[in-house]
C-alpha cells in the first residue's frame, strides 16, 4: 500500500485535497440555505414583530424583539430591515447609542 502511495503521490492528494474542497463548499451552500425562511414564516414573524412593536408603544431593540418573539437576534435583525425597506418601521439611535425600532405612523394603529 505504501508503494501504491508513493508511486500515485502526484495524482491522489491533489485528488483528496479537490474532494476535500469540494466538501467544505458544500457544507457552505447547505449553511446558506439553512438560514432561509419560508416566505409564510417571514410573513408570520413580521406579523409578531409589529404586535410587540404596538404592545410598547415606543422603540425597541433587535434584541428585545427577538426575544419577544423567540427569534435569533440576526433573523430579527434581518427582518427588521427588510420591514424598513417596505416603510413599516423605521430605525432611530436614542441618546444611549443604541438603535431602536419603532412603527411608521401608518401603521400604528391598523
Amino acid at each position: 500500500m505504501a508503494e501504491f502511495l508513493e508511486q500515485n503521490a502526484g495524482f491522489l492528494y491533489p485528488l483528496l485535497g479537490v474532494v476535500a474542497f469540494g466538501l467544505i463548499l458544500l457544507g457552505v451552500v447547505q449553511s446558506w440555505r439553512g438560514h432561509e425562511m419560508s416566505a409564510t414564516r417571514k410573513t408570520e414573524l413580521k406579523k409578531e414583530i409589529v404586535r410587540e412593536l404596538r404592545k410598547t408603544g415606543m422603540g425597541l431593540a433587535a434584541e428585545a424583539i427577538g426575544r419577544a418573539i423567540g427569534l435569533e437576534t440576526f433573523k430579527t435583525q434581518r427582518l427588521l430591515e427588510e420591514m424598513q425597506a417596505a416603510g413599516i418601521v423605521v430605525v432611530y439611535t436614542n441618546t444611549e447609542r443604541l438603535s431602536l425600532w419603532q412603527l411608521t405612523a401608518g401603521h400604528e394603529r391598523q
